[in-house]
């Protein structure tokens, strides 16, 4: 007999929208996207790494002055997802992810 079985997965997401470090998910996922809703001020970026930390592989180095960007990214990680959102002005900003 041969079966296949169907497998539906859910993202989440997650808004962030002041500086600071953010534990997203430990253990394997995946990044499916970042959305810039409204950018940051002076020299803001978003940091995404495969860990649980910010001394995890980076993922992503995301200049965040750019207003009202989705960024497409359908990649996996191994370690978890950890974002860093750090400079100026905080952008607001969704990860969507699973």
């Amino acid at each position: 007999p041969f079966s296949i079985r169907e497998e539906i997965r859910i993202m989440t997401y997650q808004h962030l929208s002041a500086n600071g470090a953010y534990q997203l998910q430990t253990g394997r996922g995946m990044l499916h996207s970042v959305v810039i809703s409204s950018k940051g001020t002076g020299s803001e970026t978003i940091h995404i790494y495969d860990g649980t930390d910010a001394t995890g592989h980076m993922m992503a180095d995301i200049d965040a002055h750019s207003n009202q960007i989705a960024l497409a990214y359908d990649v996996q990680f191994e370690h978890g997802l950890h974002v860093v959102l750090d400079g100026g002005g905080a952008p607001d900003v969704t990860i969507t992810f699973m």
